[in-house]
């Protein structure tokens, strides 16, 4: 449905408004629905663009359900998109509707300018209409069952999705220059955490192999898999510190754990209780690029 003649107007005072508060957003398309309408986008997760899947009709249903039984009622609804897209319920009163017109622009300022929306995709509803004619496509070849089983199996793990990895930027070689670049682009305070095999723990299985007769390989397979440098922690604070890093806390990296060796975990702990050394398989440092006031004058 066309934005009514009356909406429009609010929408150009609202944006207004909104601007001379100082904020800064894309451009607003709004669209008005019925209750059935807006139900089935909410349904889609705001992207009526979407691939077919029985998943988006059970909420469909959901949706439809709580609002004839009045148990809930969707005002507005708004995606981060580029322009972003708003849409309005036909049923609110014109008190209602300027509310939610103007609680979208604030919206759509946090999709434009927070921090945790800056790597998300600007024209999501263009790709998951593509993604919504690939899927189709492959419906038609492979048939309906073969695809709609496959994608419940992909959704079975979405949960385990890292939503913080576009944010972490890595690094296959930990060198001194690669330290300085991580200090350049960090912001002041902003944190670095870099997690290695032990060097240490290395060594201390090298005597064990020595002890037990095994062949004599300093490094496992399964360390260097896992990196192509062992440090200490000694050395690894050393260069974070060289490179302007404050030190922020030094734990044994548990993901670099490899399971079944309860044995050598055991002399690990004993020797590391004995000498105050980290004897884990891999080490995990949290430094903080230091402020312009905390950096000591003659630090490099």
């Amino acid at each position: 449905m066309p934005l009514p003649l009356e909406l429009a107007q609010l929408k150009e005072e609202i944006q207004e408004v909104a601007r001379g508060y100082g904020l800064d957003f894309f451009d607003v398309i709004f669209h008005v629905l019925d209750y059935d309408g807006i139900n089935e986008i909410a349904a889609y997760g705001g992207f009526p663009t979407r691939y077919p899947h029985w998943r988006f009709g059970m909420e469909y249903g959901r949706l439809k359900k709580g609002y004839s039984y009045g148990l809930q009622k969707i005002y507005e609804m708004v995606i981060n998109n580029d322009p972003c897209h708003a849409y309005l319920l036909s049923a609110n009163n014109i008190v209602d509707q300027k509310t939610v017109m103007a609680h979208v622009y604030g919206h759509c300022d946090f999709f434009k300018n927070n921090v945790w929306f800056s790597k998300t995709n600007r024209k999501m509803l263009d790709e998951m209409a593509n993604h919504g004619v690939r899927i189709r496509k492959y419906m038609e070849r492979y048939g309906l069952e073969k695809v709609e089983s496959f994608i419940d199996a992909c959704l079975s793990i979405e949960n385990l999705i890292d939503y913080h990895a576009p944010f972490i930027q890595r690094t296959e070689q930990l060198s001194r220059g690669s330290l300085d670049e991580a200090f350049r682009i960090l912001k002041e305070n902003g944190l670095l955490v870099v997690a290695v095999p032990n060097l240490h723990n290395a060594v201390l299985r090298f005597f064990y192999r020595l002890v037990k007769g095994k062949s004599l390989a300093l490094f496992s397979t399964e360390a260097k898999e896992l990196h192509l440098y062992h440090f200490s922690e000694t050395t690894l604070t050393g260069m974070l510190q060289k490179a302007g890093f404050e030190i922020i806390a030094v734990k044994p990296d548990l993901s670099a754990v490899v399971l079944g060796r309860r044995l050598m975990d055991a002399v690990s702990a004993a020797i590391c209780g004995i000498t105050g050394k980290n004897y884990s398989d891999g080490i995990k440092v949290f430094a903080r690029k230091k402020t312009a006031e905390t950096v000591e004058p003659g630090t490099p």
